[in-house]
């Protein structure tokens, strides 16, 4: 995959949700292009796992890590608060059998950190959204997106915050 050319200008989207039969407590969520409707990417919360933890697939209903289509997941921390996004590597602690495969450890992509506002519940939230900056190469370097963020160390990191 590649990043979207700068000539294509604002690409615009939107998101179909299927909370339909056995989809109700672990949705599927499409990722559409507005201009000719053309799909892009799908996501389904994944059960048995301690945080909220979402597979991003390439393939329409195509679902499995095992995929081809499998590019990577969405994590969140037990508040909803944090969201880190890796790509299709094995975790860290279990690479160990992986290596044997020639498979390689996941890399963080970018995270999102959310806080309430000063009215609590009511109204948005702050959100902050960042990504590895690219090298003259174009290869992410950026690391351990999340912690860096939490540390305010934003040089290494392309980032935005809405207010």
């Amino acid at each position: 995959t590649s990043p979207c050319p700068r000539r294509a200008g604002v690409v615009q989207c939107y998101i179909k949700r299927n909370r339909s039969g056995t989809n109700k407590l672990f949705p599927e969520y499409a990722v559409y292009m507005k201009d000719g409707d053309r799909f892009l990417m799908c996501s389904k919360k994944r059960p048995n796992n301690k945080t909220s933890n979402y597979l991003i697939s390439m393939g329409e209903n195509d679902l499995k890590r095992s995929s081809r289509n499998y590019i990577g997941k969405l994590r969140a921390n037990f508040a909803g608060t944090e969201f880190q996004i890796f790509d299709a590597g094995w975790n860290p602690t279990a690479f160990g059998d992986a290596e044997e495969e020639g498979a390689a450890v996941r890399a963080e992509l970018g995270a999102v950190i959310y806080t309430s506002n000063v009215l609590g519940s009511r109204g948005p939230r702050k959100m902050q959204v960042a990504i590895p900056k690219l090298d003259s190469d174009g290869v992410a370097r950026g690391g351990d997106v999340l912690s860096k963020m939490k540390a305010h160390d934003y040089s290494p990191l392309t980032s935005t915050i809405n207010k």
